[in-house]
């Protein structure tokens, strides 16, 4: 249950939450038209839209439009890659539903340097869970620069976002009375940064029985580096091994690379990272991961006749509505259920 609460007119507090309905998709349609809840979810979503097109035209950056089909999979390509690729039949052929258009993004950047961005959906074919959807939305941009450059951008970006889901209160009579305290994390100048190796150094600390060399960080763990920070805090420079082939390598550390995800109390929301800049950069690490070059031809051969030292993001637009809604589970933040094993309905 969300735990945002509103006054009502006789000072009663009242809680906000979902009706529940997203395992029962055609149960739940009249909910989905008349439930405050969903009300909610769609003022959210189209704040979203409009705040994002005029922070990045501001900027100089361009929406684009590309196709959802690739044969140039971003996930899972890699030692680090955890989702599964969704795989369909176009007209004959056998071609993938991305699950990020990234490689895209770089292509178009070659068109348009000032940078390019997007709002489109993406797609995986793993088990929904309660911070997993098989069909999502995704706010992506790639842009001229290095890691701390992307890092920046989004901080800005999400400073932005964050003021106007504030504006709510005022604006819109169905926000008035809620507590949006725990957004203002997103507004510091700075939000704080540590490395992976410093987050392992922190909860081995903090924990019995973990050893460094073979403790990994979950997702209790990243809920909980973000509390110790206040909300949200970068966690950067992530082991090679756990990331996909595209992430530039650290040239000071070989075994980490140029990309980092910011974590808030629901766990990862924002993804980011440098590119590398090569074609011969691109090849070795392919060989690295064991990944096949065959279908990263034209993405070699891009960075062969147009290097270029870009970094990139994702926001994981549910992901950021189930964080300003204080609430527990993507599942019920879908306007349009797309879950696997569940009718699509509307």
């Amino acid at each position: 249950m969300s735990i945002i609460e509103k006054i009502d007119s006789n000072e009663q507090t009242v809680t906000l939450s979902p009706p529940g309905g997203w395992n029962d998709p055609r149960g739940n349609f009249s909910a989905l038209m008349q439930h405050p809840w969903y009300a909610a979810i769609f003022e959210i979503q189209s704040l979203i839209i409009v705040t994002t097109h005029d922070f990045f035209r501001e900027r100089s950056f361009k929406p684009v439009l590309t196709p959802v089909t690739t044969g140039s999979i971003s996930s899972p390509m890699g030692l680090g890659s955890d989702s599964v690729p969704v795989s369909v039949n176009l007209f004959n052929q056998q071609t993938y539903l991305a699950d990020s258009l990234q490689f895209s993004l770089e292509f178009l950047l070659r068109i348009w340097k000032s940078g390019v961005f997007y709002i489109m959906p993406s797609f995986r074919g793993e088990e929904p869970d309660a911070t997993h959807l098989n069909q999502f939305f995704h706010v992506e941009a790639e842009m001229n620069g290095n890691l701390t450059e992307v890092i920046a951008l989004i901080n800005d970006y999400l400073r932005v976002l964050t003021r106007a889901i504030l504006t709510l209160q005022d604006t819109n009579p169905s926000f008035q009375g809620f507590d949006f305290e725990h957004v203002n994390c997103l507004l510091a100048p700075r939000i704080p940064e540590i490395t992976y190796q410093e987050a392992l150094r922190i909860l081995v600390q903090e924990s019995v029985n973990r050893d460094v060399p073979k403790f990994t960080i979950d997702k209790k763990d990243e809920r909980r580096l973000a509390r110790k920070f206040g909300g949200a805090v970068w966690l950067t420079h992530l082991p090679a091994n756990l990331v996909p082939f595209y992430q530039a390598i650290d040239p000071d550390q070989p075994d980490q690379t140029l990309a980092a995800d910011l974590l808030l109390e629901i766990g990862e929301v924002v993804g980011c990272g440098q590119r590398h800049a090569t074609a011969g950069e691109t090849e070795a690490v392919l060989q690295n991961h064991g990944v096949a070059k065959s279908n990263y031809e034209w993405y070699c051969r891009m960075k062969a006749e147009s290097p270029m030292v870009t970094s990139g993001f994702g926001l994981g637009v549910e992901r950021f509505i189930a964080f300003v809604l204080k609430h527990h589970d993507i599942r019920d933040v879908m306007l349009f259920n797309r879950l696997k094993g569940y009718e699509a309905y509307p």
